[in-house]
């Protein structure tokens, strides 16, 4: 007698996976767009150099402020000889970026459709694929995109996990230590969040799994211990061994398997200099110099990132600005706000509405009613939303507010969440359900395709568009250095004469070739006009107010504001170029 065939998935099923493959083949798309279209940001070139230094030089011997699989995705892509201009080494090194984008938008739309049905995979699919501010950050070399896609592949594997048993959830939850070791190899800022990760994973471990009937019936017979069942301490306990076994322990191994693999062809003598030169001057240096001695060359060198971490994140080290004001400590709503400015419209809609309405449907109504909603809200919502807050408040702590970029791992959570929280909200009405977050989702897209083109310096309809979002926000915010091809193009066209430019993150090479100078006094050079960044106009400008004495701070002030206010002075005319940059006609110097 031949076998059975196997079950064939449902039509509904087969479509939905479809459309999560199209929108990731859209993802991937954009993302290439972003990845040719923009320029070298600020930060690339030393990311480049630590990439091109693995691939064809000493090894990791710089750049230790990050783990070792940016470099090493960048590394890849990389040429043997370095082209001219250095744009084309940038677009490069980001190859690999769209993919993992693609797989972000594919991870988190698939977890949605899990969880609250495929109408709500497809929306979060859309929705990430469609926001700017993720579309952009996520395709330069940086690592925020690769904590972003780990954390949610960790998530969701620690949220199915919750409702599997046995061989399933064991391998779930060892897939989640795996993406997380990779976060870990990724960026400094996944180890602390590693604690609250491993405690939400322990506690959605903690519901009984959902029996089959025929099992429920043979309980009625002759009870029987099932898994999830037992004295609650005895529980936690379980679930907190299985987490630290499976999750915790194969991530640690797993991010140092990386990062020693990634040195071993860096000689210790190159990683002792190299730590000696970026820890100049620094009480920390002794310390890492010390854990590179005695240590393994991938720990020693994750010692070193985290210690200047530590260094370059205490109070005073950045200049945070926010609502136009300049300060050396952190802001408390700084990172709720750039996410409520910086994502559409309709997706800040979409995840307040969810959440305020989660939290009424808790409080209000009868009794029986909250009782059966609570455990439905927490099981397709509760990992992401637990997560998503704990990874938010943990940032609102810090000290550097430099971009909402350190925050895009909230952005899939909150989705899942808010996915999951309409699911269940409106579980009689499932159209209705469905519709909204396809309505929000094509709203998103469509505010996105107005703004085209100005994803890095992006801000809704609440912020007043990317002009209103210089009110609130700076730095990667509002200008990065991905304009830059523009300001090449106008100095082209002639009519500006000699040029200076008061630009952070200037391509220095190339601007010399289009006959640009780099300013930092204005009287020191003869200057008919003065390119000025919208970064550093507003920055130097909120510090001449500012009367802290944190020793970077003083530093800044003590060049850059009269530096801005001396270009005003001087000042006949002034016109913007694009979103970034301030051209000023200079009267001649007295």
């Amino acid at each position: 007698m031949s076998p059975s065939p196997k079950p064939r998935r449902p039509a509904s099923s087969r479509a939905a996976a479809a459309g999560l493959l199209l929108l990731a083949a859209l993802a991937l798309l954009l993302g290439e767009a972003m990845r040719r279209g923009l320029y070298t940001t600020s930060d690339e070139p030393e990311h480049l150099k630590a990439a091109r230094e693995l691939a064809y030089g000493p090894g990791v011997v710089s750049n230790f402020e990050h783990p070792v699989v940016m470099k090493l995705l960048a590394a890849a892509a990389l040429r043997p000889e370095r082209p001219t201009p250095f744009v084309l080494e940038t677009r490069d090194g980001r190859r690999a970026f769209p993919w993992l984008y693609a797989a972000l938008v594919l991870v988190a739309g698939g977890w949605a459709a899990r969880r609250s049905g495929a109408a709500a995979g497809l929306a979060v699919a859309a929705t990430l694929a469609a926001e700017p501010t993720v579309r952009a950050h996520a395709t330069l070399v940086q690592s925020d995109l690769l904590l972003t896609l780990f954390l949610t592949a960790a998530a969701a594997a620690v949220d199915l996990a919750g409702s599997a048993a046995g061989e399933r959830r064991r391998f779930l939850l060892l897939g989640a230590g795996v993406a997380y070791g990779l976060g870990l190899a990724s960026k400094y800022s996944a180890l602390p969040f590693l604690a609250p990760f491993l405690a939400v994973a322990a506690v959605s471990l903690l519901g009984r799994r959902r029996q089959p009937k025929a099992s429920r019936a043979a309980r009625r017979k002759a009870p029987a211990r099932v898994e999830g069942e037992g004295p609650p301490r005895a529980r936690l306990v379980a679930a907190g061994k299985a987490v630290l076994l499976l999750v915790g322990l194969p991530s640690v191994v797993l991010a140092f398997a990386v990062q020693q693999a990634a040195l071993s062809g860096t000689p210790l003598p190159e990683l002792e200099a190299g730590i000696a030169r970026k820890f100049e001057g620094l009480p920390e240096g002794e310390t890492a110099l010390a854990a590179a001695e005695r240590l393994p060359r991938g720990a020693a060198a994750y010692v070193a990132g985290l210690l200047w971490v530590k260094a370059s994140a205490t109070p005073g080290a950045r200049y945070n600005y926010f609502l136009g004001k300049v300060s050396g400590d952190g802001f408390l709503l700084y990172f709720p706000v750039a996410l409520a400015l910086k994502l559409t419209t309709a997706t800040v809609l979409l995840l307040a509405g969810a959440a305020l309405a989660a939290g009424a449907g808790l409080a209000r109504g009868p009794a029986p009613r909250r009782r059966r909603l609570a455990p439905l809200l927490l099981r397709r919502s509760g990992v992401a939303a637990a997560l998503g807050a704990s990874y938010l408040a943990m940032a609102a702590l810090s000290d550097v507010n430099i971009g909402v970029r350190h925050v895009l791992p909230c952005v899939p959570l909150f989705l899942v969440a808010a996915a999951g929280t309409l699911r269940t909200l409106l579980c009689r009405r499932r159209r209705l359900a469905a519709g909204l977050l396809l309505l929000a989702a094509l709203l998103a897209a469509a505010e996105a395709f107005a703004l085209r083109g100005r994803e890095i310096p992006f801000g809704n309809l609440l912020a007043g568009g990317p002009p209103g979002i210089r009110k609130v926000l700076s730095d990667s915010n509002v200008e990065w250095g991905e304009a830059q091809q523009a300001l090449f193009d106008r100095v082209d066209e002639g009519g500006l004469g000699r040029v200076g430019a008061v630009i952070l993150s200037l391509d220095v090479e190339e601007a010399a070739r289009h006959g640009i100078r780099q300013v930092d006094e204005l009287d020191a050079q003869p200057l008919d006009t003065v390119v000025m960044s919208v970064h550093l106009h507003d920055l130097g400008l909120a510090l001449a107010d500012n009367t802290e004495s944190y020793r970077n701070v003083a530093w800044l002030r003590g060049w850059l504001v009269p530096l801005v206010l001396g270009v005003k002075e001087r000042a006949t005319s002034v016109e913007p170029l694009g979103d970034s940059y301030l051209v000023y006609r200079l009267r001649p110097s007295s």
